[in-house]
């Protein structure tokens, strides 16, 4: 069985719980080629069990991050619990597609979305923050953000996109090594009373 740095839990999983899972990072060098040629055959796969999948530390790129976002609407994730998408070389055109595609992906169940480790900026965090009202991802526990490019003008769109989001079951949001400052944070503490994240219990923002 093979984990990403987004995954690592899965290695600790027997065999049988290891089919509900695709996990093809870690020291791979999987392009967007590769990325094509996989969601070229998710929507007919019929993988309607799948709990965890694990792209990350690819180079996948922006080119693989818009194949891969093509095909989630008719992969029939809607039991996908981990998505695993980081250091991955993905920036804003990327995350874009991504993101536009979330409302239509059907991914009710997921709990742990990363994008950690990209080059995403203010533009990708925006395109994020327009498709969380409806993305339904009222089962997110975890939203892994660090070490991407956002700086204050991305994180008061996320900020302001709380409080219609849904995201009560979240647990911990992590924002580190970005680029925010006082005009995000500013944002997040107008946007926090009204932001329903009753559950949260980490905010990084180191």
């Amino acid at each position: 069985m093979l984990c990403s740095n987004d995954t690592e839990q899965s290695c600790k999983y027997s065999t049988a719980e290891a089919e509900s899972k695709i996990v093809l990072g870690r020291n791979n060098k999987i392009g967007a080629e590769g990325v094509r040629s996989l969601a070229a055959v998710l929507p007919g796969a019929g993988l309607l069990s799948m709990q965890t999948l694990g792209l990350g530390n690819n180079p996948i790129g922006d080119e693989g991050a818009k194949a891969f976002a093509a095909a989630l609407p008719a992969a029939g994730f809607s039991s996908l619990l981990t998505l695993g998408l980081g250091n991955n070389n993905i920036g804003d055109e990327g995350a874009k597609a991504l993101c536009a595609a979330l409302p239509a992906a059907g991914l009710f169940s997921l709990q742990t979305l990363y994008l950690r480790d990209n080059q995403i900026g203010n533009e990708g965090i925006k395109a994020l923050a327009e498709a969380l009202p409806g993305a339904r991802l009222s089962s997110l526990q975890t939203l892994g953000l660090w070490n991407n490019r956002i700086g204050d003008e991305g994180a008061k769109a996320l900020f302001e996109a709380l409080p219609r989001a849904a995201l009560g079951s979240l647990q911990q949001l992590s924002l580190q090594v970005n680029q925010i400052g006082d005009v995000g944070v500013k944002a997040l503490a107008a946007a926090l009373p009204l932001s329903g994240l009753s559950s949260l219990q980490t905010l990084d923002l180191e």
